[in-house]
């Protein structure tokens, strides 16, 4: 007989994103706000994002751009997203993406 699910879920690494509420609801520096997003998406893809990357994806506008230096939730769960995704669908594809889910928030 198979174990009940809760019990298969215990002896593995189960990966936890955070919820909206989870995420800081202050500001952040580029370096806090990589920090975070890395912290999250290492365990989960073996892979992190720099500061050149994030910088692309601004310029790119897959990610809305930050307000004077300043990063927030909106950033922060955009750069886990888009980290989680860049290896699936193009930047292309997730700045459309991005921008109807916030246009229609």
């Amino acid at each position: 007989m198979s174990k009940p699910l809760n019990q298969s879920f215990e002896n593995n690494n189960l990966m936890i994103l955070p919820h909206w509420s989870d995420l800081p609801g202050f500001d952040l520096h580029l370096d806090q706000l990589i920090e975070l997003t890395n912290g999250y998406l290492r365990p989960i893809t073996g892979d992190i994002v720099t500061k050149t990357m994030m910088h692309n994806y601004f310029k790119a506008d897959v990610l809305v751009a930050p307000d004077k230096k300043s990063y927030h939730k909106i950033h922060l769960a955009g750069a886990i997203i888009v980290g989680l995704l860049k290896n699936i669908f193009s930047l292309e594809e997730l700045r459309v993406a991005l921008q109807y889910i916030i246009d229609n928030e």
